[in-house]
């Protein structure tokens, strides 16, 4: 993280470009300002730090089984190419060495734990309604999970949750790992035995393997998605 005081120059002006933006774009996702700014998706939202934006403490366990007494939320993840939108309980949660998941009527979600990085309890005025969110980042910036309270929500665990989780530094800025770097952890595509790999993929018998499938082959997920190209897997355009 900066200092509040080598950040808030910087800090200052991101903030003031945002505002014009949004004056002219008034129905602008954040995620989609950011790209238009050259900036990520989590260092905008912290210009609003102490202004509708509180910094959560995220130690991953207790986090996450706190999202249980929320009750019923949505839950929402986004990429590039689609959004998933889903309403129930944080129920089911099972933590393993290096995943997680949520298995409910509503919400199922496997999660791995190092790309729930930082997250922030998030209040905006939704076009005449408040809307209540908490947002989880990668350690790169890229919004990883949201969620939000539906109409009708807990909002009295919902403001239980967020007080037991409020970080103590509310002003530093995050600063975010470069995406390069984090993906440089990928062994060279030439250093895997691709064959090798898609013959044990073909003999996946439960998708839950797969996981224990890369760890065999020291592959990253995407590496593996796009080593299987034509075989099990297909691009598709966003």
């Amino acid at each position: 993280m900066n200092s509040p005081s080598s950040g808030s120059s910087t800090n200052s002006d991101l903030k003031e470009r945002w505002d014009s933006y949004l004056a002219n774009n008034p129905r602008a996702r954040i995620r989609d300002v950011a790209k238009v700014l050259g900036v990520t998706e989590l260092e905008l939202l912290e210009t609003d730090l102490g202004s509708g934006v509180t910094r959560l403490s995220c130690d991953f366990e207790p986090f996450l089984h706190g999202l249980k007494s929320l009750g019923r939320v949505m839950a929402l993840t986004r990429n590039d190419a689609c959004v998933i939108e889903t309403y129930g309980n944080f129920d089911g949660i099972k933590i393993f060495d290096h995943a997680a998941q949520v298995v409910s009527p509503g919400v199922d979600l496997r999660i791995f734990p190092t790309h729930w990085a930082h997250a922030y309890a998030v209040v905006r005025d939704g076009g005449g309604r408040v809307i209540h969110s908490i947002q989880i980042f990668d350690s790169d910036g890229s919004a990883t999970h949201k969620v939000y309270i539906p109409k009708g929500g807990d909002r009295a665990s919902w403001e239980k949750f967020l007080d037991s989780r409020k970080h103590d530094d509310q002003e530093t800025r995050t600063v975010v790992s470069n995406h390069e770097q984090v993906s440089a952890k990928e062994k060279p595509d030439g250093d895997i035995d691709e064959k090798a790999l898609l013959a044990d993929w073909a003999e996946l018998k439960d998708t839950h393997d797969f996981h224990f499938l890369l760890r065999k082959h020291q592959v990253t997920r995407t590496q593996a998605l796009r080593l299987a190209e034509g075989q099990f897997t297909r691009r598709v355009t966003s």
